[in-house]
């Protein structure tokens, strides 16, 4: 799991299913049926909500993976990210904000999908008869994804003051300074909370896991995963 930054714990439904189906003389007609016999079996009685909630956080990775980025995206080497807002230039649109504003939209309807697939996560965690420790790893993807919803969130403050700045000195007045520090505020507040969580990732993380690093670490330079190149979780 390494290589790609995951934790063991994520890869659980797919062993099992591997020898579910190839073990097994009478295994489910579909996928969903194999769900359903999982959790049962993985967790307990009485946690059918975890499927939905494991289907919703899987469909969140894209944006985490990929929304920031030009080319590629940030598991692996040879990412580019995409321009963000600058007082040097403007995009076609001739505005930092509408450029932003697809990106906005989506970043927060992904904030509020994570936050429910992490709350079922969370509610089921001292329910679960077995395995609770694999819904709290989960749970710690699904908020450090919320966290990084904010981060793209807080492109609109600087958006927005680029905006203003850059109207400014069309007309050559001076913007008040108040802007400038009210969107860096908002900016670090972000970028704090994904710092936050993901140190609490971490923490959790390494309750089952050796840390990363220390003496007598090598990094990986021949694998294209980033995760293999840091010399920490990160």
């Amino acid at each position: 799991g390494d290589d790609s930054g995951n934790h063991f714990e994520v890869y659980w439904f797919g062993f099992l299913e591997s020898s579910e189906y190839a073990w097994s003389s009478k295994t489910p007609e579909t996928i969903d049926e194999y769900w359903k016999k999982y959790v049962y079996r993985f967790f307990g009685p009485g946690n059918e909500e975890l499927i939905p909630a494991f289907y919703n956080l899987a469909e969140r990775v894209p944006f985490w993976d990929g929304s920031l980025m030009k080319k590629g995206n940030k598991r692996r080497k040879g990412y580019q990210h995409i321009d963000l807002p600058n007082l040097t230039s403007l995009p076609e649109e001739g505005s930092w904000l509408q450029h932003f504003q697809p990106l906005l939209a989506t970043a927060r309807q992904e904030k509020t999908r994570c936050a429910d697939a992490t709350a079922t996560l969370k509610q089921h965690i001292g329910t679960a008869k077995d395995n609770a420790y694999n819904l709290e790893v989960f749970a710690s993807m699904g908020e450090f994804m919320e966290a990084y919803a904010d981060l793209v969130l807080s492109i609109e403050h600087i958006a927005g003051y680029c905006d203003k700045q850059i109207a400014a000195s069309k007309t050559s007045t001076k913007l008040d300074e108040s802007e400038y520090s009210k969107m860096v505020e908002k900016v670090e507040t972000a970028w704090n909370g994904y710092v936050d969580t993901y140190k609490e990732l971490e923490v959790l993380w390494e309750k089952s896991r050796y840390p990363k690093g220390g003496e007598g670490y090598m990094l990986n330079d021949q694998t294209a995963y980033m995760a293999g190149r840091t010399a920490d979780l990160s």
